[in-house]
């Protein structure tokens, strides 16, 4: 659970970080709402981006535990994540978008997890 939680917090962070960036250099000068829907809008594509890296740093530090406790970490992950989206606005989100996120992740457990 602690592994989730710590991709999660990576993936927050980072998210946070771009859109401080946008705000401050890309697309100045704007109202804070306008910031607060640009990072709805982008948290996605965001999350795809680093959800890879994220989930493979985390379960290579659990790696002695094997590619089992790296599969369990996205169990985990997908366990807290559907619910949330389940009661999610996802219409301006592309059909490919939700699915690739899944597979980044998965892929960066079963990479992580690897002797």
């Amino acid at each position: 659970m602690l592994a989730v939680l710590a991709a999660e917090a990576i993936m927050i962070a980072a998210t946070i970080a771009w859109v401080a960036f946008y705000s401050y250099v890309i697309d100045t000068g704007h109202p804070a709402a306008y910031y607060e829907a640009y990072a709805q809008r982008a948290g996605p594509y965001v999350a795809l981006t680093l959800g890879l890296p994220a989930f493979y740093l985390v379960c290579r530090k659990i790696s002695g535990r094997g590619v089992a406790k790296a599969m369990a970490v996205f169990v985990v992950y997908c366990a807290l994540e559907i619910p949330m989206l389940a009661v999610s606005d996802l219409s301006q989100l592309p059909g490919w978008l939700l699915p690739a996120n899944f597979a980044t992740k998965l892929l960066g457990c079963y990479l992580g997890g690897k002797p």
